[in-house]
C-alpha cells in the first residue's frame, strides 16, 4: 500500500502510563525508550529501536498537542534524510495549514543558508492511537551531516536551565554546544565563558540597537 504521506510509528517502553508520565512534565527531564517504526509513502518500512523519547519546546509545550525530542539507538537515514539518531518532531500548533514551518525552512534552502534542517510532514501514532500531523526535522547540533564544527560557534537561549548556562546582563540563559567547553581545564574554562558572554552581550546589544 502507499500514501500520499510518510508516517512514523512509535511504541514507548510502558505503554500509556509511560507516555502521560512524559507528557506531564514541563521541564522534560522525563526520558523513555521504545521502538519506532518508518512507513515510507511508497510503502516501505524500517523498523528501527529508539534511545529515548521526551516532549521539547517551551510555548509549544503549552498546547495540547505536544512537541517531541526522539534519539534512535543507531545513525539512521530517516525518510531519504541524512543519517543521524537525534531528530524533532513539531506539533505545527496552532498553525492550521501545517505548513508554516516547512515553508521557511523550504525558503531558507533556497536562500542558500547554512544549516537549515532537513524536513519531512509525517503522520504520527504513538502506542497505536493517531497523535496528528508532525514535521519531523533534523536537530541542531554539531555533526558531520548537520552543522560544522570547524570554528563555529552554537549556543541555544535555555529555558530549561541545569545551572553550567552563561547569564547574560539581560537575565537570558545561553547553554554553550560548541565549542566543547568540558574538555578544557578550570582556567581555560573560565576564560572560555568570560570571552563568549562578552560576545554574547554584544549580540543583544545590537539586537537591540535603533540602527
Amino acid at each position: 500500500s502507499s500514501s500520499t504521506i510518510d508516517t512514523m510509528m512509535i511504541d514507548i517502553d510502558g505503554g500509556d502510563k509511560a507516555y502521560q508520565q512524559i507528557i506531564k512534565d514541563p521541564k522534560h527531564n522525563v526520558t523513555k525508550t521504545g521502538n519506532a517504526t518508518l512507513i515510507g509513502k511508497d510503502g516501505t518500512i524500517l523498523e528501527t529501536k529508539m534511545d529515548s523519547i521526551k516532549g521539547r519546546g517551551n510555548a509549544t509545550w503549552l498546547r495540547e498537542k505536544k512537541p517531541f525530542s526522539i534519539k534512535l539507538s543507531e545513525k539512521t537515514s530517516v525518510f531519504g534524510m541524512n543519517e543521524a539518531k537525534k531528530w524533532i518532531l513539531l506539533s505545527n500548533y496552532p498553525d492550521g495549514s501545517l505548513s508554516r514551518n516547512a515553508v521557511f525552512f523550504t525558503l531558507a534552502k533556497e536562500l542558500g543558508l547554512s544549516y537549515t534542517p532537513e524536513f519531512r510532514p509525517v503522520d504520527l501514532y504513538i502506542n497505536h492511537k493517531y497523535i496528528g500531523s508532525y514535521l519531523l526535522t533534523s536537530k541542531v547540533e554539531v555533526s558531520e551531516s548537520r552543522v560544522d564544527n570547524n570554528n563555529n560557534y552554537l549556543f541555544e537561549l535555555e529555558n530549561h536551565p541545569v545551572g553550567s548556562e552563561i547569564k547574560l546582563k539581560s537575565g537570558n540563559l545561553y547553554t554553550v554546544h560548541n565549542p566543547d567547553l568540558t574538555s578544557l581545564s578550570s582556567s581555560e574554562k573560565t576564560k572560555a565563558r568570560k570571552e563568549i558572554k562578552k560576545l554574547l552581550d554584544h549580540m543583544e546589544d545590537l539586537m537591540k540597537s535603533k540602527y
